[in-house]
């Protein structure tokens, strides 16, 4: 019964382990798709942001240049660097008793009066009124109420749309300006960001967009789905499976090796058990263990030398015990020189001690951390980290060993951090942009709010601004702008923050504001270094400042209110001749 028995078990064992493995390929395949998704779906949002810019922009030249031929509009759009897009305007036709009403949806009409480049068949076209398709009445309607970007969920090409503000404050847009958006268009420059290839297009797809309701993903085991908020609406970014590469018999070819290998040793070992004698038995079995330990250490080595990321092994201690060539690659240092030192090496002093506490308790108590981290290599530079540690302990639970593992992530955090930088600040004058300016407003006014303060907006506008680009051409007014954004910037505290609003319009938050007087003396200092004789290309200009102030909570209680208070309160201080107004104490 001993051969069929030690057959039977070396079977076992070897079908054990072949189906381990195979899970844990599956479960590897899945976490690499779920990251993919993942990073696709935000490589999406950031091609749809370069879009939205281009519609902000088109909106900029609409809102405050005089009235603009199709000559100006194409090339505006081409300097914008949109020669592979179709950007368009609709203006907003004026309903019958309307004047100056909010926007109805029941009588809500434009007409296409601008496409650039023309020539490509696009649709809406010249004369057409997009709002007569419902999904696009309804983007342009949550356009014209938030003030945002919004796509449709109609049919393809999506239209993508943003209002455009009339020049009287607070009345109806004067219309949109529109780009078709085309799903698979959208997905390939996601796909060309991510660096994955073109194959990964054709697995992707987005689908089943929603106002409001999270997306719900799509029936099937053979894709996996996520939801993805895109301009106003939820929709679900699907991705389709890929098979793991099989072999003969359905077994991913990675397999074969230890399964043939399983059957092999099995069948040897009960050819042996019928052949030997019982005196030989027990050295067989010693010697067959004594192989697969053998094989199991070559096969460790192997992974260990082979790996990609940067092993380290400490004792309990923290004790450097062993390291691959990967880590010797990330930190400079060469095995004999890291052997028996401390795991500390490579502190960069950038994290304090409470970090690194944090980080051995959890070793202890979970046995587990992963993180990232800043460290100093034998080079001195300092670079960014993604570490995770494991505990290995032994029989007693103590731990014997911690093995941690490291990868590189300097490029790709430097990356991150500069499009977060970029989707927030102003690119010509590097000040803070509407959407840095609307977030910090929000958390200001929460905080005031809770603890009685007073915030203050400046609403600041540059007299004759318009004069010196028709005179002197664009380059001389971004120049100016450049100029003045950073004396405005000079002559405020630390903890106010200027942003540029658009064109020659800019906005300083004040977050924790004194009385009318001493908001009145720093929009005086304002206008000051603004009328301080200015020379750019051999040219000596002169330029004034209009302000408006509103402060919280005499003038307003909202966001949006405050900001209103305080540009009409600038246009009334343009208009009467003044330089600085302050917002009526009126109800808004």
């Amino acid at each position: 019964m001993l051969p069929p028995l030690v057959l039977a078990g070396g079977l076992l064992l070897t079908g054990l382990v072949t189906l381990g493995m195979a899970r844990a390929a599956v479960a590897e395949q899945r976490r690499l798709e779920q990251d993919l998704l993942l990073r696709a779906g935000e490589a999406i949002r950031a091609a749809l942001a370069e879009d939205i810019q281009l519609l902000q922009a088109v909106a900029g030249l609409m809102r405050l240049a005089a009235p603009v031929g199709e000559p100006e509009f194409r090339g505006f759009a081409a300097a914008l660097g949109g020669e592979d897009k179709v950007l368009g305007f609709a203006r907003r036709l004026q309903q019958d008793g309307a004047e100056g009403s909010a926007v109805r949806t029941a009588g809500l009409r434009s007409r296409v009066e601008l496409i650039a480049p023309p020539g490509r068949g696009q649709r809406p076209a010249l004369g057409e009124d997009p709002a007569a398709e419902p999904t696009q009445r309804e983007a342009m309607e949550r356009s014209a109420r938030t003030g945002l970007a919004s796509l449709s969920g109609g049919p393809e090409p999506m239209l993508l749309v943003l209002a455009v503000p009339a020049s009287a404050a607070g009345g109806p847009p004067q219309g949109w300006t529109l780009m078709p958006v085309e799903s698979g268009t959208l997905i390939a420059r996601a796909v060309a960001r991510l660096g994955e290839g073109e194959w990964l297009a054709h697995h992707l797809r987005l689908t089943g967009a929603r106002t409001g309701r999270p997306a719900l993903p799509e029936p099937g085991g053979g894709t996996i789905s996520r939801p993805l908020d895109l301009a106003g609406r939820t929709w679900t970014l699907s991705l389709e499976r890929a098979a793991l590469g099989k072999g003969p018999g359905g077994l991913q070819p990675g397999l074969w090796l230890p399964l043939a290998a399983g059957l092999t040793a099995s069948a040897l070992a009960a050819l042996s058990a019928r052949t030997l004698v019982n005196s030989h038995l027990a050295m067989g079995a010693a010697l067959a263990v004594s192989r697969a330990a053998g094989e199991e250490r070559a096969l460790a080595s192997t992974v260990f030398e082979a790996s990609r990321l940067g092993i380290v092994v400490s004792d309990p201690e923290g004790r450097i015990l062993m390291v691959n060539e990967a880590f010797s690659r990330l930190s400079g240092y060469r095995p004999v020189e890291v052997l028996g030192r401390h795991t500390n090496l490579l502190r960069s002093g950038r994290h304090d001690d409470s970090f690194y506490r944090d980080l051995w308790n959890s070793l202890l108590s979970r046995g587990h951390w992963q993180g990232d981290l800043w460290n100093r290599v034998r080079s001195g530079e300092l670079r960014r980290h993604h570490l995770s540690i494991s505990t290995v302990r032994g029989a007693d639970q103590q731990p014997r060993y911690f093995v941690g593992m490291l990868e590189d992530i300097t490029d790709r955090y430097a990356e991150e951090k500069a499009a977060r930088h970029q989707a927030r600040h102003d690119v010509l004058t590097g000040l803070g942009n509407r959407a840095l300016l609307m977030e910090q407003l929000e958390r200001d006014l929460a905080l005031a709010e809770r603890h009685h303060w007073a915030v203050a907006v400046l609403y600041l506008d540059l007299d004759g601004f318009k004069e010196v680009n028709d005179r002197f051409g664009h380059a001389v007014g971004d120049r100016v702008l450049q100029v003045m954004a950073r004396r405005l910037q000079a002559v405020l505290r630390g903890s106010d923050l200027i942003c540029r609003q658009g064109g020659d319009e800019f906005v300083v938050l004040v977050p924790h504001a004194g009385g009318e007087g001493e908001l009145l003396r720093m929009a005086g200092k304002l206008i000051e270094v603004c009328e301080e004789p200015l020379r750019e290309a051999g040219l000596e200009l002169q330029l004034s400042a209009s302000v408006g102030i509103a402060r919280y909570p005499e003038h307003a209680r909202t966001v949006r209110q405050l900001l209103v208070a305080a540009d009409r309160a600038m246009y009334a201080a343009k208009a009467q001749g003044a330089c600085v107004r302050m917002a009526s104490l009126l109800p808004l």
